[in-house]
């Protein structure tokens, strides 16, 4: 998890929100509720 941390923390706040929104809306979009 300490690896996970700096590596997020390595990373461009609007580069990561774009990756987690991205994500979130593929999973939805998989499910079928967007």
């Amino acid at each position: 998890m300490t690896h996970l941390n700096l590596f997020v923390n390595s990373l461009p706040r609007d580069l990561l929100e774009f990756v987690f929104f991205l994500a979130v809306g593929f999973t939805a979009g998989s499910v079928g509720i967007i």
